[in-house]
């Protein structure tokens, strides 16, 4: 799982370097923390992104967490992946979609999710400060019950905010805000999910949230 994510930041710098000096990539790293539906991360995070003939845009992050803790399982690692664009149709308004890879290993646990988010992107400039806002979807799309642990079956809203706060000579700083809402069900047993047709028991749903912060430091303008 670690070699896929970073065969999709060498991906993004290769086709970076192919776009010549027309098209520079911005840099990001830095650290995001928080709480993700009832779990608590904290750890580092590296971004790429590559513009793309004024129009489109191509997204790459990365955000490893070393000190993943999991309501009654344990503390452990997690590490989440996200690749997508942006379809700029105007100047302050566009689309995107991302694909998150999301894997976490806890002593009682060990879980990969995958994740669909998609909807309106903006940017605009309030007080002088460059800023990003992104309204999307997400849905959970890994299969039902894959190595005998069941899907959560998320679907919730999300909103993201970026903030360039700052630009030096050489690099600019940037603060990150994520937020979700939505409806997930709970860990159980699969027998009862109703993925292996009907049964007299079923998992219980319950409506949750996730926020996080971060700060990046990016390099090229």
């Amino acid at each position: 799982m670690r070699h896929q994510h970073i065969t999709l930041l060498a991906v993004m710098l290769l086709s970076a370097a192919a776009c010549g000096a027309q098209e520079r990539p911005a840099i990001l790293l830095g650290a995001s923390g928080g709480e993700s539906f009832g779990n608590l991360s904290l750890g580092p995070m590296i971004e790429v992104e590559l513009p793309l003939a004024h129009h489109f845009e191509w997204d790459v992050r990365d955000t490893f967490s070393p000190l993943e803790s999991h309501i009654a399982l344990g503390h452990g690692w997690a590490n989440q992946a996200e690749a997508g664009g942006i379809v700029w149709i105007e100047k302050s308004f566009g689309v995107d979609g991302l694909l998150t890879d999301s894997t976490y290993d806890v002593p009682r646990l060990v879980k990969s999710n995958t994740y669909t988010k998609m909807g309106a992107s903006f940017r605009s400039a309030y007080g002088g400060v460059p800023l990003r806002i992104f309204l999307n979807y997400v849905r959970e799309v890994s299969p039902p019950v894959s190595h005998g642990v069941e899907s959560s079956h998320l679907n919730a809203g999300n909103f993201r905010a970026e903030a360039t706060i700052a630009c030096s000579k050489h690099f600019c700083y940037r603060t990150v805000l994520d937020m979700s809402v939505g409806h997930i069900l709970e860990q159980g047993n699969p027998e009862c999910d109703g993925t292996w047709g009907a049964t007299t028991c079923r998992r219980r749903g319950q409506i949750s949230g996730s926020g996080t912060m971060g700060f990046l430091v990016q390099i090229g303008r």
